[in-house]
């Protein structure tokens, strides 16, 4: 046995949501109107200028791909021409406008070999609106991922030159290697 509701009850209840609902939107814009005035008073402050960044990205670079850029990255790096996957990646992003389903094997293969002939990804890009912006993306995704760093490893016996390991007796040396970064191997599986 329920409470009667006054007739008028229910309009009131809505208009009050209503009101409700247009006053957390306006604190909405209102805090995002005072959060950027205080960056920009605090970048005038520092006499810093206003440097746009990326807001937001899709990373949807297949797994298939990122390996053939690695793959590449990796093989290159004693050579003359080292190609930085990351850059390959960001070629590919600005050439297809993101959309990878238009990955082709041959576009790869070109890049790589316009750039092991001498050319510089700045010259096959300076007429690609896009590339900066594909280069940054990618690269806040994928920088420091691969790279050189240092594994301590144990030393071959005929090697007289080495520290002591963490028991104090086994030699160990330090390699300085190429490849995905320590942290990186943890947590990736792709490669």
């Amino acid at each position: 046995m329920g409470k009667k509701m006054h007739p008028g009850s229910g309009a009131v209840i809505g208009a009050q949501l209503v009101i409700l609902l247009i006053l957390t939107a306006s604190l909405c814009v209102q805090s995002r109107k005072a959060a950027a005035e205080n960056t920009y008073a605090i970048m005038e402050e520092s006499g810093g200028e206003k440097k746009d960044y990326i807001h937001w990205v899709e990373f949807t670079v297949p797994a298939e791909v990122m390996q053939k850029a690695f793959r590449l990255d990796m093989g290159s790096i004693q050579e003359d021409v080292h190609l930085n996957w990351v850059e390959l990646l960001a070629y590919l992003g600005a050439k297809y406008g993101g959309d990878f389903e238009r990955f082709r094997q041959a576009d790869l293969d070109a890049v790589t070999e316009k750039l092991k002939s001498g050319m510089t990804m700045e010259e096959l890009t300076k007429d690609m609106k896009y590339y900066a912006y594909y280069r940054e993306a990618y690269g806040a995704v994928l920088d420091g991922m691969v790279g050189y760093f240092e594994q301590e490893t144990e030393a071959p016996e005929d090697l007289t030159q080495s520290g002591t390991g963490e028991n104090g007796n086994a030699k160990t040396v330090w390699l300085r290697k190429y490849g995905l970064t320590d942290r990186e191997k943890l947590s990736l599986h792709l490669f």
